[in-house]
């Protein structure tokens, strides 16, 4: 993101790291802000409209990458990066393998604040995180 700007959308890159092809292949993505972290018991729930927007669906070759975009609310990022407020994305990629069976891979990640100009980037949060 460059200096000075706000993003408007996040843009999530999933890898196919198998040995067959993903098939229909979607991403879901939540936000959740507030002061601190989730509490507990928050169980990263899907809330309502999330994943009604538009799709990307297709397959996804073994070794290769596939991107989803999100609109991202630019002040929600602000205040994570400014550290007033927590921002975490969060959700899940589902898809189909050869065989038939479908499967999910959950993620979190959460805004850093800018602390002395590091910062402002999302990384993976230790929670509700499949992911690698």
């Amino acid at each position: 993101i460059p200096e000075g700007t706000l993003p408007q959308q996040i843009i999530l890159t999933v890898e196919n790291c198998g040995q067959t092809p993903a098939y229909e292949v979607q991403a879901v993505t939540n936000w959740w802000h507030g002061i601190g972290e989730p509490p507990p018991n928050f169980d990263f729930p899907d809330f309502e409209g999330a994943g009604t927007g538009p799709r990307s669906i297709g397959s996804l070759y073994s070794g290769k990458p596939m991107s989803f975009s999100f609109a991202l609310d630019p002040t929600l990022y602000l205040n994570a990066q400014l550290g007033t407020a927590a921002l975490f994305c969060y959700g899940h990629v589902d898809y189909r393998d050869v065989f038939g069976h479908q499967w999910s891979t959950r993620y979190c990640y959460v805004v850093l604040p800018n602390r002395g100009g590091v910062g402002g980037a999302f990384t993976q949060y230790q929670r509700h995180n499949d992911a690698t």
